[in-house]
């Protein structure tokens, strides 16, 4: 089999590195499937579907995607491989039966060859993660550590997960790719067929008013997970990198039948359920009740969010709705159907009868079936007409009829009974009817034959051709996306180098107001502040902020009053503000340099689309560029120190270096998106000492904040200041013995 995975021209499948990430989800129209591919298209990725029709959704899927009508063991499986060049490939794909069938074994061959069709092709065309969804039923219910125990429940469905995954696994360690088992605990939500689900059947049950059936004892526990949190942790699974191989999606909560059949009781009515005791075929046992999801926690950040109650809540409701509509649907289906049925049925029978009629008025008009002027029996377009349109069914009865017909206008002729059945004219008549009835159906029924054959053969071609004419379109689209990319998209390597070279600069200054310029462009955000640690490692003050949503924020920020900045510097990780308080970001992220969180920018106001993790690693690779720049920058100014100030002086720019940053910070100010005020203070030197000043000034005007020479005196510029704080300053510098004016610039 090696020689699947040669190819030749290896340069034509390397990965194309886009913004968009693409899925591909086998049997993505089943139940999982249809929540899996709506939270991928929610966040921005390009959604596909292979799936052969087989899952009969309860309702169809509303995501934007792409649909391809295969089996996973379909070679036309290949050219969606070939075309697209996925990231993931989440493989949902099973045919499962109902658990009392027993057809296990049938199932299997076609499971495990699918499985590793997609293994093949995903080696082959380079997938970036393979991922393979299980469930915790395939360990025993007393297995001590699902993660790690051998031990599997005892029906055969069990072993086929088992060895689904065992194979998956050792696949991605012998070919190089990146395979994680998703093992889910008890999924129930809207959407799922009774038939597939424990708590959709028992949900059905109390809305047709019986009573669910339930084999095992009321202290049996499962793990319930709502299909939103499911769906969620997958799309986590795909995104985020993690080290584990096999991660368990579940709620790690133990709920027994009793406390859940409780938890339903005060959501919807509910029958006594009829407890059948262990079953006798051990398919029906559960297997493991409950999974530690630990990784999923720690590894992916992923959290529960709909409890059991609330869960049941929506279900029944989603079942309630679905029933009602299911309803009238299916009224005014069946009344249609049963119209447009009768009336097929009885068009061909009204037409004959018309013409029956027809024919029996020509001979009663002119006393014979043949027209004695033109030599011709009528009878013979009525069953010719007959025989053509409908075939046998229609054209044998026709032949009958006129066979009476025939004898009436005989009879009435003066003709005998007994002369009708043995003169041979008579019955060369008769005969020729019939002749001309078997003709005319064989030919129709030839025909409509022949007619079908046809149409097989063209929809296949069809078929066909609309395979390669989706996969055409497709290499299409990629062409023009490459095209838009390469010479001016927002991916555009030339934009990634834009932005690059606007933080390359060794002005801290430029280097702050570039990174919040950049923040906003890259995240398309148009709420963003930058806050610079200080002097005190306690305070975080506020550098500079754009859009209005952000002008009302505290100036600066105690970071033990404040939790998330707490957990961003303990962390070092980006802040999500999944909980939506009040007084925080929406997003925030650490720019971190020497191992040290140095400055943190936030994101306010976010739109609502914006809330992905396609976004959240966008602001985390911003970071990075960001703390790099302000890297230089430090580096620069430190090797710099001399040249910046005065001689004997530690705060006090020379001249240069001051109009530098007063020329910087202006044009900030200046911008409508960056407004702030700038205040300048004119200062005497007395008798020319600058030293003696310097040692003045500490403690004084805040770390923010600049001091500089200007020709013969010193000026100190306050960035961002209220009236009452300038006044503040002029007070302190009169109190130390400097004079200070105010001037415009």
């Amino acid at each position: 089999m090696s020689d699947v995975f040669v190819v030749a021209d290896r340069a034509r499948y390397e990965r194309i590195v886009t913004m968009e990430k693409r899925v591909l989800l086998t049997g993505g129209y089943g139940f999982l499937g249809r929540a899996a591919a709506a939270c991928f298209a929610k966040e921005g990725w390009e959604v596909h579907i292979i799936d052969d029709g087989t899952s009969e959704p309860m309702e169809p899927l509303k995501a934007k995607h792409r649909f391809y009508p295969y089996s996973v063991l379909d070679e036309r499986c290949e050219e969606v491989f070939r075309v697209r060049n996925f990231d993931v490939v989440l493989h949902l794909a099973e045919r499962s039966t109902a658990l009392e069938s027993g057809a296990y074994l049938e199932n299997a061959g076609v499971n495990f060859p699918g499985l590793a069709h997609m293994l093949a092709l995903s080696t082959k065309y380079h997938v970036g993660k393979f991922l393979l969804i299980s469930t915790g039923s395939v360990f025993a219910a007393d297995a001590k550590d699902p993660g790690k125990d051998g031990e599997t429940a005892g029906h055969l469905r069990a072993m086929q997960k088992y060895v689904n995954e065992e194979y998956a696994r050792r696949w991605g360690q012998n070919f190089d790719l990146r395979v994680t088992v998703l093992r889910l605990s008890t999924i129930y939500g809207p959407g799922q067929l009774p038939t597939h689900g424990f708590v959709a059947k028992f949900i059905m049950q109390a809305l047709l008013g019986k009573s669910y059936e339930f084999f095992g004892s009321p202290d049996e526990t499962r793990d319930f997970l709502y299909i939103d949190d499911a769906a969620y942790a997958i799309y986590s699974a795909a995104e985020r990198n993690h080290a584990a191989d096999v991660v368990n999606i579940s709620s790690n909560t133990a709920v027994s039948y009793a406390a859940f059949e409780k938890c339903a009781a005060e959501i919807f009515p509910v029958r006594p359920t009829s407890f059948m005791g262990a079953p006798e075929n051990p398919a029906l046992s559960f297997g493991r009740a409950v999974l530690d999801n630990s990784v999923c926690r720690n590894e992916l950040g992923w959290r529960v969010n709909v409890p059991l109650a609330e869960g049941l809540r929506r279900t029944y409701d989603w079942y309630q709705n679905y029933l009602k509509e299911k309803a009238k649907r299916d009224a005014a289906v069946q009344a249609a159907d049963q119209r447009k049925e009768l009336w097929n049925k009885i068009l061909p029978y009204l037409e004959h009868a018309g013409l029956f009629a027809a024919a029996a008025g020509i001979v009663v008009w002119q006393g014979n079936t043949v027209n004695s002027m033109i030599r011709m029996d009528f009878n013979y377009i009525y069953i010719a007409v007959l025989g053509l349109l409908y075939g046998k069914q229609h054209s044998l009865p026709a032949v009958g009829l006129a066979s009476l017909l025939l004898g009436y206008s005989l009879l009435i002729g003066g003709t005998d009974v007994v002369s009708l059945l043995y003169l041979p004219e008579y019955l060369l008549h008769f005969a020729s009817y019939l002749f001309m009835g078997v003709l005319t159906g064989y030919i129709t029924d030839t025909r409509d034959r022949e007619l079908e054959d046809e149409r097989y053969k063209r929809s296949r071609a069809l078929e066909r051709y609309e395979f390669l004419h989706a996969m055409y379109q497709e290499s299409i689209e990629i062409k023009d996306k490459l095209y838009r990319q390469i010479t001016n998209s927002n991916d555009s390597i030339g934009r990634v180098y834009r932005i690059v070279k606007r933080l390359d600069s060794v002005e801290p200054e430029n280097v702050f107001t570039q990174a919040v310029a950049v923040t906003a462009e890259i995240m398309e955000a148009e709420n963003v502040v930058l806050y610079v640690k200080g002097s005190n490692p306690w305070y975080f003050r506020q550098k500079i902020r754009r859009g209005s949503a952000v002008e009302d924020l505290p100036r600066s920020l105690k970071v033990e009053e404040t939790p998330y900045l707490r957990e961003m510097i303990a962390d070092k990780r980006l802040f999500v503000n999944r909980q939506l308080k009040a007084g925080m970001p929406d997003i925030a992220a650490p720019i971190i340099y020497e191992d040290e969180v140095i400055a943190v920018v936030e994101l306010h106001a976010l739109d609502f689309d914006l809330w992905t993790f396609y976004r959240q690693n966008l602001l985390s690779m911003t970071a990075r560029l960001i703390a790099t720049a302000i890297g230089h920058a430090y580096f620069y100014e430190q090797a710099v120190q001399e040249k910046r100030f005065l001689p004997g002086t530690s705060r006090i720019l020379r001249e240069e270096q001051y109009r530098r940053i007063v020329e910087e910070l202006e044009e900030r100010a200046a911008a409508p998106q960056t407004a702030m005020s700038l205040v300048y203070l004119n200062l005497d030197v007395a008798n020319g000492d600058w030293q003696a000043l310097d040692g003045k000034l500490t403690g004084v005007v805040r770390a923010e904040d600049y001091i500089g020479q200007v020709g013969s005196v010193a000026q100190i510029l306050l960035t961002d200041v209220t009236d009452k704080i300038v006044a503040m300053v002029q007070e302190r510098l009169k109190e130390k013995g400097v004079a200070s004016i105010r001037v415009a610039s």
